[in-house]
């Protein structure tokens, strides 16, 4: 059973929806017809995504929510999901107040891997599209890392990114940091920190201009020691 409600109150637009593996919501102000170009415009002047130019949209201040209960109606549409505890995620969009997003789940298992208690937090400020997430298991046939972590910043079509996992006693096993930038459009370049490298428990060094570019015809690698 599918129950889909649309219409307005006193506070703006709704859109409901009610089912045994889905339930959500979106309300507040917006136009529908906006919604894709409301997410494009929150990313765009941090990280530009396609044309550099921005959408116009009608004000909009609106909140929403999503539950997704796992079924084994998934099985046609994602494969290798076997097994979910419930996902939710929520936040909220404003052309005066940016983008905020959060994202948790307790467990997942996709393709034999087991991802345990999942969450992800995505906002917008002043200093830019801040990204966190967090994994504190996940399990494979070849790995099994702890407190997996991802933080990244992006601006001015830079993204400053760290990305560390640790071992079942807590121990950082695995580390990196780097920038990933997008000099002209479609060209990407990836920049490792020279002091921020772990692997295996090990500190590596890498040479201070290493650069590795990614264009639609080729890929280059600079210094990349």
């Amino acid at each position: 059973t599918v129950q889909l409600l649309s219409g307005k109150n006193d506070t703006g637009n709704y859109i409901r929806l009610s089912s045994p593996i889905v339930n959500a919501n979106i309300e507040g102000q917006y136009r529908l017809a906006d919604l894709g170009n409301i997410i494009q415009n929150s990313i765009q002047p941090y990280f530009n995504t396609g044309d550099t130019s921005l959408a116009t949209v009608q004000p909009y201040h609106f909140s929403f929510r999503v539950d997704v209960m796992y079924d084994s109606v998934f099985a046609a549409f994602v494969p290798g999901l076997t097994s979910m505890q419930a996902l939710h995620a929520a936040g909220s969009f404003s052309n005066n107040d940016g983008m905020n997003m959060d994202l948790a789940t307790p467990s997942v298992t996709y393709q034999g891997n087991v991802i345990s208690d999942l969450k992800l937090e995505a906002r917008t400020t002043e200093n830019g599209l801040q990204i966190n997430g967090g994994i504190a298991h996940l399990k494979s046939s070849s790995l099994d890392l702890y407190n997996t972590r991802l933080n990244a910043v992006a601006l001015n079509n830079n993204i400053n990114f760290d990305l560390g996992t640790d071992d079942q006693r807590g121990k950082n096993k695995y580390f990196i940091a780097g920038l990933v930038s997008q000099p002209t459009a479609g060209i990407y370049s990836i920049h490792l920190k020279p002091d921020s490298l772990v692997l295996n428990y090990q500190n590596w060094t890498v040479t201070p201009d290493n650069r590795i570019t990614i264009s639609p015809d080729n890929i280059v690698a600079n210094d990349f020691v």
